[in-house]
């Protein structure tokens, strides 16, 4: 079977590659809410970064576009795991291998040092990090790779020619115009209209550390119908503060330093890849609006 072969009749037609802790989860519940578009569940089937999914076969991430019998549906996907280098390796290689060159990407990017503030929450929520933020940022490289993004993007610009590059802080400052602008980018028949009600999907600094513990007496049936019916809802706040990171985590000035300077050498180059000149973390959050269409 050749590559065209292989391509031909895939379904997804546009995919969000990330980056992690870029409010990809916002943008996928406000995808999933349009009624031109259809968003495959899970939100992130991971399929082309990880082993042991993409082993299903393709035939399995197939059958995911097959619960909507709608054809004239705009196809889409959100799994973060396509831009983790050096995590998973093989990801632009096996979308090649299955997808068009032409289908559509849009890969989702904050402030560098703010997204591993995030990351770094999130961690320390699911117990994958215990040391505090300063000593972590040594301990585990993915905090700064995740957030180098001429570095993710790169083996994407080589192959595929529709990459659109959103700017989260604009994503959040104006949703309704960052909005229109992805409709137009995915070639919406109809105007995709922002609901505020998913505004903020995932947020880091409202995530309970996970305890398994917890959760076995706190959704026992028991205990759930006296949380909900009896416990003041200020109380429950109260308790859950303890399972949360209470202060924002503090990058140190000598790590701030250091990693500005490495965000701004690979920002010089992700700005030379988008079109956007003198991109560096001092004027990063303004720097562009919407998309910064890679066109190869």
């Amino acid at each position: 079977m050749n590559s065209g072969e292989r391509r031909e009749g895939m379904p997804p037609e546009f995919i969000i590659i990330g980056a992690m802790k870029c409010a990809t989860s916002t943008l996928y519940e406000q995808l999933e809410n349009q009624c031109s578009i259809f968003m495959v569940a899970p939100k992130e089937p991971n399929f082309f970064s990880d082993d042991d999914v993409y082993d299903r076969g393709i035939s399995w991430y197939r059958s995911l576009y097959e619960r909507t019998t709608d054809k004239s549906l705009l196809r889409g996907e959100a799994s973060t795991h396509y831009t983790k280098l050096p995590t998973y390796t093989c990801t632009v290689a096996r979308l090649s291998a299955h997808l068009s060159p032409d289908i559509k990407l849009i890969y989702v990017v904050r402030h560098p040092i703010e997204r591993i503030v995030s990351h770094y929450i999130h961690e320390w929520t699911r117990n994958n990090i215990k040391e505090e933020i300063n000593a972590a940022i040594k301990m585990y490289p993915e905090l700064i790779d995740y957030g180098r993004y001429y570095y993710q993007l790169k083996p994407y610009s080589e192959v595929f020619n529709k990459i659109a590059v959103l700017n989260y802080h604009y994503l959040i400052a104006r949703p309704q115009k960052a909005l229109n602008a992805i409709g137009e980018y995915l070639g919406c028949d109809e105007p995709l209209k922002w609901v505020d009600r998913h505004s903020q999907v995932n947020s880091s600094a409202s995530r309970l550390r996970d305890s398994w513990i917890r959760d076995s007496i706190v959704y026992s049936l028991p205990v759930s119908w006296i949380r909900h019916n009896i416990v003041a809802p200020s109380f429950r706040d109260r308790v859950k503060r303890y399972w949360q990171i209470r202060n924002t985590p503090k990058i140190n000035p000598e790590n701030y330093r250091e990693l500005t300077n490495i965000f701004n050498n690979d920002l010089k180059e992700f700005g030379d890849l988008i079109d956007c000149q003198g991109l560096d973390c001092s004027g990063f959050s303004s720097a562009f609006d919407f998309s910064r269409v890679v066109k190869i």
